[in-house]
């Protein structure tokens, strides 16, 4: 509905027309039109400026229209009377004027100035009787997406192609055209988002103009076969219409170009073919598809097992080919198939078959109903096998063989050919191997080479498969103790599934090399299980291991595991106490001496045996060790003597077992003065008889050197001569002197021996050292190495003729009776200082030709007779002498 409001500017009196002349015009330049352009329905205001240009009253009518395009117009007008040169304004509304583009047309009809029209330059005024325009009311915001029926699929082959709207396949790279309407009037800023397949969300600014239509592109990029969606939605401040911001375009990609390809065989001759007959087929295989194909056609026999034909195959599009094929008929089905080739349509025929019927054995289901085959087992696991058996029948008049086959994917198998008589029955059986989870379909059928089989005999089975079972062995403690040696702690986990039998492998592996200590199997259920695990004895460096074999079933992840055996060990240490009790102890007196055992490692020793030995080996006290923790601290050990030895110095030496590591300390001690051997020095000792004491052993001092060395010079009279003069030898000299004084014992010694004939010997090397050692030929039981104090068994001579005597001068010190340098643990007797012993064992270091030997380690070679000998490098320098030739030397450490 249109209202119209009439204002003047001033209210004129009304003149006569008589009275009228003056004339009157509007300014065009005055027009204004509030209202116009505004967005929506809504008011128009049309206001002007309208004078009495002729100086005279004048009396006009203003008529203003508002047409549509259709031309239907609204009308609004208004009576001026004027006075001379009057100026009136006026306003005329219009209400409700709906959205749309108007035609505005202002005429003054009346007493109006004709002649006046036109601009007046001096006011800037433009005069008018008449004048038009367009007016509008804009559509609001509506801005909506297309129908995804609009929608453009834009499609770039892989030979870079480019076409809209073709069937997408596989491959193809794909982006989308979206039209974005404007249905307003107003241009807009806003977002379109959207999503593909459910990925990310992805957003972009859009601009859209006013009543115009936008298209915004989409890359989806390469696309694979399968269905897809694209969800797309956009966001405008203000838009007047939800309903059209968002869709979402369902599409298909199809497969990639295949090839298409048919396989037939046909006969002339296999319908009246007999059993064992030669019979020809035709294969013929063609290729109808996209593209060129490559692979294997195969033909197996109707046992599904034989090979009968096979050749590469590769067929362009649009290409066939024909193969002859002999085979011996026997019942069943000849079969040829498509292998290892590339994909082909899924609408090809890539299997022909040809069924053989004749005279031969009849199998059938039982009963007739239909051949049902038993599965059992499960639930199955990828790896599992699937058991199946099927009862069958022969019907026949003949006696024949039948055998299940299976095929799961791309894996055919086959059970056992069971012999089935005219009229009976038998078992048939064959299991499969579970490949992939998820559910399977089985195929199954029963072929035979001298039987027809009923088509009955033959179908599929589905089951379901779960991802394969995971073992999991983890270690969680590996401990080594001196007594029990290696124990393990370990655990296994089941993941769900059924109980499995497992294999376990556990043993240690050092510097690569695996020692297995247990196998066994055991049956596990589903969870975790803790197993412990003793492993013996190791003294090395390494790690225990466990391996884990499923029994008949497949498993994931890792069935192994390790673990570092703990690198602490006892290090144990013995000391030989140098104070006795009494501290100077008397001859065949009840005397204890402390060993203390010592352990500087880092775990707990084994127990073992501590004994006491004299010089002569005999065992004075033996006791039993507990083991010895790690400690800073040792453990002392008393032992008892119960008859003190006799000697002014007295040799001990405290042994250690423990398992196979044998310690020794030795220790000299001076043993006390019987009471009565002093007798008449009572008190102070007078210093006369103190310097006269002095006197008297330097004395018996020389007297001795000088008649050893006289005792000891060669005959001749030019060495008797230097002896005499008391003048120096050299050291070849002295090494000359050393030799004939052997040679002269070697002599004497061995007319002993061929003297004594009840004590004959044999020459026996030690197995540690090699140090040849002479046996009565009589003696049975265990000797020990003077030299490297190992322990070792012999055997008296039984029927054998007794070896002549041995003549080697070391014959004596070599033997198995016990004597004092044997009876030192480091194979040379250690000659003591001064106190105690003689002048002439006293440091002879500074003497002139004196042997020296050096080693580095507790073993070094006598310089005469380069026996092995053992001189504890903590007790050097000393001098020492060589059990077997006697040479005495001083040892030194390098």
């Amino acid at each position: 509905m249109v209202m119209v409001s009439l204002v003047a500017a001033c209210f004129l009196p009304i003149f006569s027309s008589a009275e009228s002349h003056g004339g009157l015009l509007f300014d065009a330049n005055s027009i204004t039109l509030d209202g116009d352009g505004e967005v929506g329905e809504g008011s128009l205001w049309v206001n002007l400026t309208v004078k009495e240009m002729l100086g005279g009253l004048a009396n006009a009518t203003l008529s203003v229209d508002l047409s549509t395009i259709e031309g239907v117009p609204i009308t609004n007008s208004q009576v001026i009377n004027a006075s001379a040169d009057s100026t009136h304004q006026v306003a005329l509304l219009f209400t409700d004027v709906a959205v749309g583009i108007y035609t505005l047309e202002i005429n003054l009809s009346g007493d109006a100035d004709v002649s006046g029209v036109g601009p007046d330059n001096a006011s800037g005024a433009d005069w008018r009787v008449a004048w038009s325009g367009i007016v509008s009311k804009l559509r609001p915001l509506s801005v909506g997406l297309a129908s995804t029926g609009q929608w453009n699929m834009v499609v770039v082959d892989s030979a870079g192609n480019s076409s809209a709207n073709a069937n997408v396949r596989d491959g193809d790279n794909l982006s989308v055209e979206i039209p974005v309407v404007n249905f307003g009037d107003v241009n807009a800023t806003g977002s379109l988002q959207w999503s593909f397949d459910g990925g990310n969300l992805s957003i972009s600014a859009l601009n859209s103009l006013a009543d115009m239509t936008a298209m915004f592109s989409i890359e989806l990029g390469i696309v694979a076969e399968g269905n897809h969606s694209l969800d797309v939605s956009i966001n405008f401040s203000g838009d007047a219409d939800l309903s059209d911001d968002s869709a979402t375009l369902q599409f298909a990609v199809g497969p990639p170009p295949l090839a298409r390809l048919n396989l037939s065989l046909s006969s002339t001759t296999a319908v009246a073919a007999e059993l064992g007959a030669s019979v020809d087929f035709t294969l013929s295989v063609a290729n109808d598809g996209e593209v060129d194909w490559s692979g294997l056609v195969q033909c197996t026999n109707p046992d599904a097992n034989s090979v009968v034909f096979s050749a590469p195959l590769s067929i362009v599009v649009g290409q066939s080919f024909n193969y002859t094929v002999n085979i011996t008929a026997t019942p069943g089905r000849l079969e040829c198939a498509l292998k290892d080739g590339g994909r082909i349509a899924d609408d090809s025929t890539a299997l022909a078959t040809y069924p053989f019927t004749m005279q031969a054995a009849e199998f059938t289901s039982v009963g007739g109903g239909g051949g049902e085959i038993s599965i059992s087992g499960g639930p199955w696991h990828v790896g599992d096998v699937v058991s199946t058996n099927l009862l069958v029948y022969n019907s026949g008049d003949y006696d024949g063989s039948a055998t299940l086959f299976l095929r799961h994917g791309s894996s055919t198998v086959s059970g056992s050919s069971i012999a089935i008589a005219s009229g009976g029955g038998g078992l048939l059986v064959a299991d499969v191997t579970v490949a992939a989870t998820g559910d399977s379909v089985i195929e199954w059928w029963v072929a035979s080479l001298d039987a027809t089989v009923a088509g009955d005999l033959a179908g599929n089975f589905t089951i379901s498969a779960l991802q394969s079972q995971s073992l999991q062995p983890v270690f969680t403690s590996v401990d080594w103790d001196a007594s029990s040696g290696i124990s393990s702690a370990w655990t296994v986990e089941l993941s769900p599934g059924i109980e499995r039998v497992v294999g376990v492998e556990i043993g240690i592996s050092a510097d690569g090399v695996e020692e297995v200590r247990q196998q066994y199997s055991i049956s596990l259920s589903t969870g975790q299980r803790e197993i412990v695990s003793h492993l013996g004895e190791f003294t090395g460096q390494g790690e225990v291991y466990v391996r884990l074999t499923p029994q008949e079933w497949l498993t994931s992840g890792s069935s192994e595991a390790s673990m570092s055996i703990p690198d602490g060990r006892p290090l144990l240490r013995l000391v030989q106490e140098s104070e006795t009790t009494p501290s100077s102890p008397l001859e065949s007196t009840s005397v204890t001496l402390t060993c203390t055992l010592h352990n500087d490692g880092m775990a707990t020793s084994k127990g073992g045996t501590l004994r006491l030995l004299d010089a002569d080996g005999q065992v004075l006290d033996e006791t039993t060790s507990l083991p010895l923790a790690a400690s800073a601290n040792g453990r002392s050990v008393t032992m008892n003597i119960s008859s003190w030895p006799s000697g002014k110095v007295v040799d001990m030496q405290c042994w250690w077992r423990v398992g196979d590591e044998i310690l020794v300390a030795e220790n000299s001690h001076i043993s006390g003065i019987v009471e009565g051997e002093d007798e008449g020095i009572s008190g102070i000792v007078p210093t006369t008889y103190v310097i006269y004491g002095i006197i008297a052993a330097v004395v018996v001092t020389l007297v001795s050197r000088l008649a050893y060395g006289w005792k000891n010079a060669s005959p001749s009279t030019s060495d008797g001569a230097a002896a005499g003069a008391g003048g120096p030898l050299s050291r070849k000299e002295k090494s000359e002197q050393r030799k004939a004084r052997k040679s002269a014992k070697r002599e004497s010694k061995t007319s002993v021996k061929k003297s004594t004939s009840s004590s004959e010997k044999l020459e026996v090397p030690c197995p540690s050292c090699e140090q040849k050692l002479s046996v009565p030929t009589t003696f049975s039981g265990t000797v020990r190495c003077p030299s490297c104090r190992h322990e070792f068994d012999v055997e008296a001579e039984s029927g054998h003729e007794v070896p002549a005597p041995v003549t080697s001068t070391d014959e004596d010190e070599h033997s198995y009776e016990s004597d004092r340098e044997r009876s030192t643990s480091e194979g040379a007797t250690a000659i003591p200082s001064a106190a105690g012993r003689d002048e002439e064992e006293t440091d002879a270091s500074d003497e002139p030709g004196q042997l020296v030997v050096a080693s580095k380690s507790d073993i070094l070679p006598c310089p005469d007779c380069e026996a092995k000998l053992r001189v504890p490098l903590e007790k050097r320098p000393v001098r020492a002498r060589c059990p077997a030739c006697k040479t005495e030397f001083i040892a030194h450490a390098i």
